[in-house]
């Protein structure tokens, strides 16, 4: 005849409530928060591809592929069209400001200023974000975006 064992249940649920309470569920919320945040930083990226694609075309292919366009005035245009495709393209709590954008054009055969060396003309953007999503989060998004044409 064996011993009974009583309250045996009850601990047993209190452990496993509190393993889910305390150790899934923060573990479940950090591994979310990590993929949100790369998935903003991959919006981001594309959202600078897409400002300079569409500000280059916006001016005239010949004269970009002959070296006559000025990125220079078209600075605070591409500032613009970064942060307009990030705020459509990214969700509601990541905050990106113009002043936040910074935006870098290298002749061909030259480095970048985090020392990628590229052939070609280069556009580089240095992105300053606040993701607030389960805390806030600093980031900054360095993209490169080439275009095979020699200045």
């Amino acid at each position: 005849m064996g011993i009974k064992k009583k309250g045996t249940g009850i601990s047993e649920l209190l452990i496993g409530v509190f393993i889910i309470i305390y150790i899934l569920l923060p573990l479940f919320c950090s591994i979310v928060n990590k993929a949100m945040f790369y998935h903003q930083i991959n919006k981001i990226e594309q959202s600078v591809e897409m400002a300079v694609i569409s500000l280059i075309s916006n001016n005239n292919i010949d004269s970009f592929s002959s070296g006559l366009l000025s990125l220079d005035e078209d600075n605070d245009m591409l500032k613009y069209l970064i942060a307009d495709e990030i705020s459509k393209a990214c969700i509601n709590t990541l905050n990106v400001n113009s002043e936040g954008i910074d935006v870098f054009v290298h002749e061909t055969d030259s480095f970048c200023r985090c020392g990628y060396y590229s052939d070609y003309f280069m556009i580089s953007a240095d992105i300053f974000a606040t993701l607030n999503f389960l805390g806030q989060r600093q980031m900054v998004v360095h993209k490169h975006v080439e275009f095979p044409v020699k200045r």
